[in-house]
């Protein structure tokens, strides 16, 4: 023990911390490591601020507190050895408050709480032989530990009561959790009762967070005080007890000052446009911290612009927001700093705009030129060539003419050939219009630096060069004409025509005549009244109407120069009625329309057997017809569908008739369909059932065409 204790006089050989105030979100593992400093410093016999309370009577007793005192001390400078032994600092249930060592279940008596647990080497009774009380709370936001009290998140109320029977060895003190009833918690005498004191002969020493966090006191340190000689140092700086690591400050707690997260840089931003970057944290620090911003950005802080400089928590949400570059491609920076984290944060603008070459003026109409002359030349023009783009163009290959013949380059001629123009910068080029003869000049200037052109059109007129026409008027040098022979020619026949080109004032060719036509072609008339013109046709009939079940038949008239092809003289054409249209109605022969396209007889044609009924069918000449035929099951149906308006149909019978043999036919009509060579199908008129019947048996026959 005096070898440890001399090695912790060294460790905290730089002073004493100093106290500060709680904050509501204190971290238990943080609070572990203090609680075994202090525990430490307790065996030196350093001040703890503790509550010591309890009847003192004689020197006996005296020296009795006294020996009390030291075991207390002891004791709890034990319980924060092992606690800073324990994975994550003792907090066994990860809600940032470490939870001290369960009570020892025993029989002392003390009620809400036991004896001191036996694997931590604490001395277990007091003088006068009576196991020490030992009551322990779980604070935190997950409470509810095995013989712990329930406590709340606090760090100023009773984390651990050390109790002493005193000398009639009985408990007259009792420990209470935060959420009993009746409990204040804000009240430390009805956690402890009867008083924070004890009762009767007892007396208590109670350790919260707060006086643990304040017991002992580490100085501050300046920052070059931690080098390769002084690893181990201690400081106690920014709300935070940090020890030298030999380069730097590191903190000393389960959790290592840290920041979550980078900023994303932006790129392709706007000009002169204002950009709030993604948000960080800093996290595992106590109290607050200053954080600073370089590069004119401004520092949000859970969505609030705290300006350049402001102080922030453990856990806050921090942003920056600043302003791109008002120029192209340039990139802004700025640097968050807390303490010795720093975050870089950048805003890069949009690409400059690509080179973009204009000429003006362009177009560039009224370069005339005047005649006569081989050639003659017109008025220059100095074209003005510009870089509209942001970036830099390359160097201007040599300027282009399309139309060399009637302009050239003249005096500064190109002046732009191999010149590379900057953003808004300009070269010049002169251009005049040449002409031997009258026309239209038409042309264009180019220019180009490999990756963009630009063009401006050229446009003027050449006069003093020209030829009379033969009906008026003049052509200038160069130009041509189209004369004719005649003026006219038969319908039919083809204009003879000339071009006659002026050339240095005489016309070339004799034709005499501006324009030739061709006589008109004559129309013809129609058989039912009206003309047709030349080259139409129209649809003529043989007759305007045929019979129902015939075709009209037409023709097509076209007319030729007067003369109306084929033979036909109707305009139209239409198709008869049918003379019975619906189901039952009777057609002119006497047959009955039965639906479905079918006709039938008014009657049926007796009883029969399959074969005789086919036969009888397909023989059937009756009502001038003679392609009847036996109907199938399907057609059947449908004639038994419209039998009430067709009529003359059996609707009375059954098949088969058991009582009866051969049986009763009477109602059943047989179908050419569904015959096997045996039996075939057969449909009741009573019902529109279908059966199978016996090709030797008679049924109802009715024949059917279409």
């Amino acid at each position: 023990m005096n070898n440890f204790i001399r090695q912790l006089i060294g460790f905290f050989s730089s002073g004493i911390l100093p106290a500060r105030s709680s904050r509501g979100n204190i971290k238990g593992n943080i609070f572990a490591m203090l609680f075994g400093a202090v525990a430490l410093v307790g065996v030196l016999g350093s001040s703890v601020m503790t509550t010591v309370l309890g009847p003192l009577t004689t020197v006996t007793k005296v020296t009795q507190k006294n020996q009390v005192e030291t075991d207390l001390q002891t004791n709890i400078a034990l319980m924060g050895v092992k606690m800073r032994q324990l994975d994550n600092g003792g907090d066994i249930d990860d809600d940032r408050y470490f939870e001290p060592d369960p009570y020892r279940d025993c029989s002392n008596g003390l009620t809400g709480g036991g004896c001191i647990p036996m694997d931590m080497g604490a001395i277990q009774t007091d003088p006068w032989g009576t196991p020490y009380g030992y009551c322990v709370w779980d604070h935190g936001a997950v409470t509810g530990s095995t013989n712990r009290l329930n406590g709340s998140n606090t760090s100023t109320g009773p984390t651990i009561a050390l109790i002493v029977a005193g000398a009639n060895k009985t408990f007259e003190t009792s420990c209470h959790a935060y959420d009993e009833s009746g409990i204040d918690p804000d009240d430390v005498d009805t956690i402890i009762q009867p008083a924070a004191g004890g009762g009767g002969d007892d007396f208590v020493k109670i350790f919260s967070y707060e006086s643990i966090a304040t017991s002992s006191y580490i100085g501050s340190q300046p920052d070059e005080a931690c080098a390769a000689d002084t690893v181990g140092l201690l400081r106690y700086d920014m709300e935070t007890i940090q020890v030298c690591n030999g380069t730097g400050w590191s903190e000393v707690s389960g959790d290592s000052f840290s920041a979550s997260g980078n900023f994303d840089p932006v790129t392709d931003a706007i000009l002169s446009s204002t950009y709030t970057s993604n948000t960080i944290t800093f996290d595992n620090f106590l109290g607050t911290r200053t954080a600073t911003a370089t590069g004119g950005a401004s520092i949000i802080v859970n969505g609030v612009d705290e300006g350049t400089s402001t102080s922030i928590e453990s856990g806050d949400l921090i942003a920056l927001r600043a302003t791109s570059a008002s120029q192209p491609e340039v990139e802004r920076e700025f640097t968050l700093s807390v303490s010795a984290i720093n975050r870089r944060w950048t805003i890069t603008t949009r690409d400059k705009t690509p080179p973009s070459l204009s000429i003006t003026p362009s177009p560039s109409s009224g370069m005339d030129v005047a005649g006569p002359g081989s050639p003659a030349y017109g008025s220059p023009i100095t074209f003005i060539i510009r870089n509209n783009g942001e970036a830099d163009s390359n160097a201007l290959s040599a300027s282009g003419l399309s139309n060399l013949t009637n302009f050239e380059f003249f005096d500064i001629g190109d002046a732009c050939d191999g010149v590379i123009l900057g953003y808004n910068d300009v070269c010049y080029v002169e251009v005049r219009p040449k002409a031997s003869g009258d026309g239209a000049l038409s042309g264009t200037l180019s220019v180009t630096d490999g990756t963009t052109f630009a063009t401006a059109n050229l446009s003027g007129t050449a006069s003093g060069w020209q030829c009379g026409l033969p009906w008026g008027g003049t052509i200038n040098d160069g130009q041509s004409t189209t004369a004719y022979q005649t003026s006219s020619v038969p319908f039919g026949s083809s204009c003879n025509s000339q071009t006659r080109t002026c050339s240095s004032g005489t016309l070339s060719g004799s034709y005499t005549n501006p324009s030739c036509s061709a006589a008109a072609p004559a129309n013809c008339t129609r058989p039912w009244g009206g003309t047709v013109s030349h080259g139409s046709s129209i649809t003529a009939y043989a007759s305007s109407s045929v019979p129902f079940g015939s075709s009209c038949n037409s023709q097509t008239r076209t007319c030729n120069n007067g003369s109306l092809s084929g033979s036909y003289t109707r305009s139209s054409c239409s198709v008869q009625p049918p003379p019975c249209p619906s189901v039952g109605d009777v057609c002119p022969d006497g047959t009955i329309n039965a639906g479905s396209g079918m006709y039938t007889t008014p009657n049926d044609g007796g009883d029969r057997t399959r074969n005789d009924a086919v036969n009888y069918c397909n023989g059937l000449t009756s009502y001038g017809k003679t392609d009847w035929y036996l109907p199938s099951k399907s057609e059947l149906l449908v004639l038994f569908n419209n039998r009430y308006a067709i009529g003359g149909f059996n609707l009375t019978g059954t098949y088969p008739d058991a009582a009866r043999w051969p049986p009763k036919p009477s109602g059943w009509y047989i179908a050419r369909s569904g015959w096997n060579g045996n039996s075939g199908d057969i449909v009741s008129f009573s019902t529109g059932s279908t059966n199978g019947g016996y090709y030797y048996h008679k049924f109802a026959v009715r024949c059917v065409r279409r």
